[in-house]
Formats: C-alpha cells, sequence, structure tokens
C-alpha cells in the first residue's frame, strides 16, 4: 500500500474513532491492532492477520459491532467485492459468521466518488453479479456525508433483529468461493 494510500485509510480510522467519541453516539468502539500473533513456543512467534479493524457494542444493549473499514478513491464506480486485496477472505467470514449470530456485522465505507459513508451489513453478503455492488444498492446504508463525522445512529438505527427474517441459512457468497 502507498504512503498516500495509507495516509488516506488513517485519517479515515480517525474520522471513524472521533465520530464514536461524539457525545451520545450509540456504540462504543475499539480499533484493533493490524496484525496480531500466535505463540508457539520457545518465545517463537507467528503474526497473523487481524479479523476486523474495529469491535465494540451498542450502548444500552450490549450488542456486539464489528466492522471492517475500507475507504474507496474516486476511481471506484462501484463496490469490488471480488478485489481479493481490499476485501480479505478472513476478514469476510469472520463478519458473516458474527453477523449470524446476532452481532452487527459488516463494511464501513467511504466513498470518495459519491462523498458519504456507507455501511454494508454482513447479512447481506451473498452473491452478487459480477461481484460488485452500485452506491445506490439497496443494501447500503447512508451514514452521511464525509464533510462530517460518521452517524452511526443511522447504522444502529438500521439493523433488523434476527426475528426479523435474517436467519435464514446463508451459502457461502460467490465472491469468497471464487464461483462465478
Amino acid at each position: 500500500m502507498g504512503r498516500l494510500a495509507q495516509r488516506s485509510g488513517s485519517n479515515f480510522q480517525k474520522v471513524i474513532c472521533m465520530s464514536a467519541a461524539v457525545a451520545g453516539c450509540p456504540i462504543v468502539l475499539t480499533e484493533l491492532p493490524s496484525c496480531g500473533a500466535r505463540f508457539v513456543g520457545k518465545g517463537r512467534i507467528i503474526r497473523e492477520p487481524m479479523p476486523c479493524d474495529f469491535v465494540g457494542a451498542v450502548r444500552g444493549t450490549g450488542q456486539a459491532i464489528h466492522f471492517d473499514a475500507k475507504r474507496l478513491g474516486p476511481d471506484y464506480a462501484t463496490i469490488p467485492l471480488n478485489n481479493a486485496k481490499m476485501f480479505e477472505v478472513h476478514q469476510i467470514m469472520h463478519l458473516v459468521r458474527l453477523a449470524d449470530a446476532g452481532a452487527i456485522a459488516g463494511l464501513l465505507i467511504q466513498s470518495d466518488r459519491i462523498g458519504r459513508y456507507c455501511w454494508f451489513s454482513a447479512a447481506y453478503f451473498r452473491p452478487i453479479a459480477n461481484a460488485r455492488l452500485a452506491w445506490d444498492d439497496a443494501c447500503l446504508n447512508d451514514l452521511g456525508p464525509t464533510t462530517g463525522l460518521i452517524d452511526f445512529t443511522r447504522l444502529v438505527a438500521s439493523q433488523v433483529p434476527s426475528s426479523a427474517g435474517l436467519d435464514s441459512p446463508r451459502t457461502t457468497p460467490a465472491f469468497i468461493s471464487g464461483e462465478k
């Protein structure tokens, strides 16, 4: 990843943290480090990627929230869900498992093309034609303009309880399994 991309991603992560710190924000968040480690004896460690960027809970209910933050520049006309470098399989599968268990899980996306923050819930990860998601897809929740803070109130309000029909069995999305 280039230095400019890292700086832009870092700024996005700062906006996420500032948005969660605002008085009245319905969630509490913790940013995870980009890499973890597993100890395998005699002082040896193995670096392992983290399952997502942020974890937290909804205030009052304690419902878990996990998400990966993705910043897409102005050249992204759609969300390329089949881009394995951007949407890593271990992260997608982690978010799907959590959504299946009742957590709020998904992708928080900053789109420089449309100037908006968007939420793509893991409850809607599914095979998508050409593995691309349009910015006006009904699965995306608008969380406000990128000129301000992220409206996490909209995120919490948009989540449908699992009793409303999202409990149906899910197959591995085509963009993960490699199907066409």
